[in-house]
């Protein structure tokens, strides 16, 4: 490992910013980008999420924050019900995830997954659904601690 002890809780990591946003947008009145959602020149729609992976043999999970796309209506839809309490009963949204994560032989970026309302003040999570991705099996199984400090040695190197 990379030789820097890892304690305490479960951590979570943030991708700060959708890979599609670049410095340009921040002028361009057709693209905005907020703690919680992203429309670049009205083409792209995206909404920062959850993606939790259990830890096996421990207490908590690790919780990615990333970017996921979806389509315009959805997106929409999803904005329509953001301050409505209950907006945790709405179906799931079918999205990609934006976002590529260290630590994967496969890219992450480009996964289907599908986006799942929480209560309002609580950011929705994510389900990858290519269960042939080692990310989607690490998700439904969780990892153990030898992956998990791989992992933050990882995300300290970035």
């Amino acid at each position: 490992m990379c030789g820097v002890p890892h304690s305490g809780r479960a951590p979570s990591y943030r991708v700060e910013y959708p890979s599609m946003w670049r410095a340009e947008f921040v002028t361009d009145e057709r693209s905005f980008l907020d703690e919680e959602q992203c429309v670049v020149q009205m083409r792209w729609f995206l909404v920062r999420a959850r993606l939790v992976i259990p830890l096996e043999k421990r207490n908590g999970d690790i919780e990615w924050g990333v970017w996921v796309s979806l389509a315009e209506p959805d997106f929409e839809r999803m904005d329509e019900y953001w301050l409505t309490p209950g907006r945790e009963r709405q179906p799931p949204f079918p999205g990609v995830l934006d976002s590529a994560l260290p630590g994967y032989a496969t890219p992450t970026a480009g996964l289907p997954v599908l986006v799942h309302t929480s209560p309002v003040g609580i950011r929705p999570t994510v389900k990858v659904t290519d269960t042939t991705h080692e990310l989607a099996r690490e998700q439904q199984r969780g990892i153990t601690v030898s992956r998990h400090e791989e992992l933050n040695c990882l995300v300290r190197a970035l």
